[in-house]
């Protein structure tokens, strides 16, 4: 948490930021990284650091959903943002039978598959990443859809 809030007070144009706290221990530690934030405090190491860390995590991304639900609701009831999550977890964490698991017992078996899509593509027109989510639901069912 503290590498998080370190980044957002680095960015100049940050005034406020939120973060979330579930102790009086997380509130102390949020007081004193707040109290000895400023813009541009961190060191080019550490800016590389996390760059390295951000270009690892993407390489792993299968799909740049945000899970913000503007594709839904899918008319033919295609759990979208959820399906992609369990994609993604499969390709970060090399989880691929789990989630496959998961998959069949949430999405599939309960017909809101990706292999309830129609390609309407009602929903990457109202994606704000214009994200092919048709493609990246057929992707994602290849991959998971597996009995």
């Amino acid at each position: 948490a503290a590498w998080a809030l370190d980044w957002v007070f680095d960015r100049p144009e940050v005034i406020t930021a939120l973060s979330g706290m579930n102790s009086d221990a997380q509130l102390t530690d949020n007081l004193q990284i707040a109290a000895r934030a400023k813009a541009h405090s961190l060191s080019a190491a550490e800016h590389a650091c996390l760059a390295e860390a951000a270009r690892l995590y993407r390489s792993k991304l299968q799909v740049g959903c945000t899970s913000c639900g503007y594709c839904e609701p899918c008319p033919h009831g295609v759990a979208i943002p959820a399906i992609f999550n369990l994609y993604n977890t499969s390709a970060m964490f090399g989880e691929t039978e789990r989630s496959a698991a998961w998959y069949q017992q949430m999405f599939a078996d309960a017909e809101a598959g990706a292999d309830r899509c129609t390609e309407c593509r009602e929903c990457e027109s109202k994606c704000p990443q214009s994200l092919p989510i048709v493609d990246k639901l057929k992707d994602a069912h290849a991959l998971l859809g597996r009995r």
